[in-house]
């Protein structure tokens, strides 16, 4: 069985593989970085490591994420980086298992960053790979300090 934090980005569902969260942090102010790309929020200092925060929402579809009560910052450990992560909302951890997982027809390299998709609860939730969405939007353009 394999764990997930279920998000919300947008207006859909989405599952972070435990094994990359850091925490989830419910209220964060990030500084704002003047002229950086529009899905880069601020920057943040937790636990003594500044780390950019990410819009997924922008990311993913081109549109800032409405901070309200319900919104999450993950934080998450990308091959020794460390990322804040805004979404929407995180929902609840879910157990997985490998057998309900299914592919993700891949159209074109655009999406390789979607690991499966899984069907719970009358739910279709899409399983992102962290280090592939970061890696391919993100990490040829920025360096954490």
């Amino acid at each position: 069985m394999n764990k997930f934090v279920i998000v919300q980005i947008g207006h859909e569902e989405y599952g972070l593989s435990i094994k990359d969260v850091i925490s989830i942090e419910k209220s964060i102010s990030p500084n704002f970085v003047p002229q950086g790309p529009g899905y880069l929020r601020g920057i943040v200092e937790i636990r003594g490591t500044i780390q950019p925060v990410i819009d997924l929402n922008h990311l993913l579809f081109n549109e800032d994420t409405l901070i309200t009560d319900k919104t999450r910052f993950i934080i998450v450990d990308n091959e020794s980086k460390q990322y804040c992560l805004l979404v929407n909302d995180a929902r609840e951890i879910m157990e997985i298992s490998d057998e309900d997982i299914k592919p993700f027809v891949q159209l074109d390299t655009s999406t390789s960053f979607v690991e499966g998709v899984v069907t719970a609860k009358q739910r279709l939730i899409s399983l992102l790979n962290i280090k592939e969405l970061l890696f391919s939007n993100i990490e040829s353009v920025y360096s954490p300090v």
